[in-house]
């Protein structure tokens, strides 16, 4: 009997396919080596993916900017235009906000006054109501953008539109914009009759995205009636 069971085992142990195991380790390297090549096609696909998202993101953001600079500056030619129709200064804003030449430059928040749609001035040429709203925080202006941004931040209203004024919902844009008067080399200010006829102004927009960005437009506004 042992010698039959002997015999048998010996037997088996011959016709045992041991090829297989050696194909099925193989297999398992190829595995292995196929999930490792995945894995890199993966995190480059993941990579790709993030960087599309963020990139549409920044798209995004400056396309907004683009919109808020182009709007600052819009405003500002109105206040110049409606001041020249009214035969007004083309450099007045209100009354307590009066522009002088000693001073190197201003800044100002600005922004659509949908409560005041009329221009209404008063008898000695005051400026009572706009359709725009400027108000000027050239004092102590802060210097870093973060700190800029929590100034001029904007939030939106009750109708989704942007203002100065806070609200319970804040957006990531801040803007606000600088004006002062244009400077030539050799000349200090270009002046017409003992005023100024140039200003350049600066508008800026700061975008909190993880990170503090600030985007800039600059033009030059004169009184074009003269």
């Amino acid at each position: 009997v042992k010698c039959f069971f002997g015999l048998t085992m010996t037997n088996s142990m011959h016709q045992f396919p041991w090829h297989i195991l050696r194909q099925k380790g193989f297999t398992l390297v190829e595995l292995m080596i196929g999930m490792l090549i995945f894995s890199i096609w993966l995190t480059g696909i993941l990579a790709l993916l993030h960087s599309t998202i963020r990139n549409s993101w920044y798209s995004r953001h400056e396309i907004q900017a683009s919109n808020i600079l182009r709007e600052q500056v819009e405003l500002v030619k109105n206040i110049r235009n409606s001041n020249v129709r009214s035969f007004l200064p083309f450099d007045r804003l209100y009354a307590e906000w009066v522009l002088t030449v000693d001073s190197f430059s201003w800044v100002f928040v600005v922004e659509n006054d949908y409560r005041s749609s009329n221009l209404a001035i008063a008898a000695d040429g005051n400026i009572l109501s706009s359709p725009v709203y400027i108000r000027e925080i050239s004092a102590n202006f802060p210097t870093t953008l973060e700190d800029r941004f929590q100034k001029t931040r904007l939030y939106l209203d009750s109708h989704g539109r942007y203002t100065h004024t806070p609200t319970a919902t804040g957006t990531v844009y801040a803007s606000y914009i600088q004006m002062e008067p244009l400077n030539v080399p050799g000349v200090w200010v270009l002046t017409r009759d003992g005023k100024v006829q140039w200003y350049q102004i600066t508008a800026h927009v700061i975008v909190q995205d993880r990170v503090y960005q600030e985007y800039d437009l600059r033009t030059i506004i004169t009184d074009w009636k003269k």
